[in-house]
């Protein structure tokens, strides 16, 4: 479900091994599916395209339509088969968002959280081909908050996993939360915690109203600064600029938010 992105070089034979693997192959929008088995084309095409909708209207992000192969194996071991030749750590891994020079690709396995593990991963992908960096922790939050269906994304069980951090002061435990999660830059050292974590940040700033909307308002505006070419700096700092006290304003919305 968590991601790694690597560049690659797509192998010839995989190709040709490709041609004789999928049962079904169609394009959605962006989407370029590849599936060892018989799939639902209508939801899972509607599922991945609501989610460049949401990025578009909630982010305001121009995503555009550069094609994402959606890579779908029957197996775990038919996954890691095709996994390992591309990106061996990511055999570890339930689904995988690879960014290379031939474009964005996703592999992912049937499984209790495929439909999950997809919207995720797809969520890194249209990202990725709307701007070209963000920070791993909004990255992270932004596939941990898309990868919930509309319906559940403001008020999931997660809230009270947040409240329980925020009451033994786990999400709190220093007056830069935010800039210990700005400090990661690799996947490996983001463990459950930083992953709750970076969700509640990306929760706060889409959710809270209590500030004239002023984290929603920082969020678009840093990742159009980003889509522009124009590096805003931290979003620490950035956000400081926009709103006092945001940890404090943070530990409000979540205590309150119903």
């Amino acid at each position: 479900m968590r991601t790694l992105v690597v560049t690659i070089l797509l192998l010839s034979t995989a190709q040709a091994e490709a041609c004789q693997r999928w049962v079904e192959e169609f394009r959605q929008g962006p989407f370029h599916f590849h599936s060892e088995f018989p799939i639902q084309r209508g939801p899972i095409g509607r599922d991945l395209n609501q989610i460049k909708a949401e990025l578009e209207t909630t982010l305001q992000l121009e995503v555009g339509e550069d094609p994402i192969n959606v890579y779908l194996f029957g197996t775990a071991r038919a996954y890691q088969r095709a996994v390992a030749k591309k990106v061996p750590g990511g055999i570890v891994r339930q689904a995988l968002f690879v960014k290379s020079d031939d474009g964005s690709s996703v592999y992912a396995y049937k499984n209790a959280a495929f439909d999950t593990d997809l919207r995720h991963e797809c969520t890194h992908a249209l990202i990725h081909n709307s701007v070209q960096f963000i920070p791993l922790w909004m990255d992270e939050g932004l596939a941990e908050y898309f990868e919930l269906k509309n319906g559940s994304r403001v008020r999931p069980a997660r809230l009270n996993e947040v409240r329980n951090a925020i009451n033994w002061s786990r999400l709190t435990r220093s007056r830069n939360a935010l800039k210990r999660l700005e400090s990661l830059n690799s996947i490996t050292q983001m463990g459950a915690g930083e992953y709750r974590d970076s969700w509640a940040w990306v929760h706060f700033l889409l959710h809270d109203q209590n500030n004239k909307n002023a984290g929603r308002t920082a969020l678009i505006g840093y990742l159009a600064e980003i889509q522009k070419g124009t590096p805003p700096g931290a979003f620490s700092t950035y956000l400081a600029k926009r709103m006092h006290r945001s940890e404090t304003k943070l530990v409000q919305h979540f205590r309150y938010f119903r």
